[in-house]
């Protein structure tokens, strides 16, 4: 049989050294006031990861590791039995960089997911998220930014409370205000459904890079 060379391992500092505490590193790797010397540093106007000149795919991959071992020294070993071997490690590299790429999840927000998976109260204090469930964490939770849900959203509507918040409004204006009175209730909720969750969503994307830079 062929002699094979081993896969290199990624990050093989998570597994030879004693890992960062992930409460000093969180203050100190990923401020928004220092220059980008560090991956985990950004500047003032947070940059996404994108593979640019000016930001390498290496870059982007050296930021993905650090959370890698992040996420070691937070849950230890319910992280590092996810992906066990160097090959594993290398393909999650790889996925991860190219997810957290496409959505361009800027350092802070990553500083922001890793903070939210330390919430006492999370579904993430115990265990470590996936790979959509920390892009969403990436993300303020419409609870965070203010915006009603959509069933609250449509009883406020309904009462005609259509200042609790602007998508409300936005949303009857699109229907049209008199349309949204008269016309029967189910159909109208699932108007008023579909165009607030788009609007919703509009409104989540707008200001989630200035609530997490």
């Amino acid at each position: 049989m062929a002699y094979q060379t081993p896969t290199p391992d990624p990050y093989p500092e998570a597994y030879t050294a004693t890992p960062p505490r992930h409460n000093a590193s969180l203050t100190a790797g990923m401020t928004s006031a220092t220059p980008i010397s560090n991956p985990l540093q950004t500047t003032a106007s947070p940059s996404p990861l994108r593979p640019t000149e000016s930001a390498p795919a290496s870059a982007n991959q050296d930021l993905v590791r650090r959370l890698f071992i992040q996420f070691l020294s937070m849950y230890g070993h319910l992280w590092a039995s996810r992906i066990p071997t160097p090959e594993a490690r290398k393909i999650a590299l790889e996925q991860w960089t190219a997810a957290l790429c496409g959505e361009q999840i800027s350092a802070a927000q990553i500083k922001y997911g890793l903070v939210k998976c330390l919430d006492r109260f999370g579904p993430h204090v115990d265990y470590p998220p996936t790979l959509p469930q920390f892009i969403a964490l990436c993300y303020p939770s419409a609870e965070e930014l203010g915006i009603p849900e959509p069933e609250e959203a449509y009883l406020l509507a309904h009462n005609k409370d259509w200042e609790r918040h602007p998508i409300i409004r936005e949303t009857v204006s699109s229907i049209g205000s008199y349309s949204f009175k008269t016309a029967p209730a189910h159909e109208m909720k699932h108007q008023f459904m579909a165009i607030y969750a788009k609007l919703k969503k509009r409104e989540m994307l707008k200001n989630s890079r200035r609530i997490t830079s």
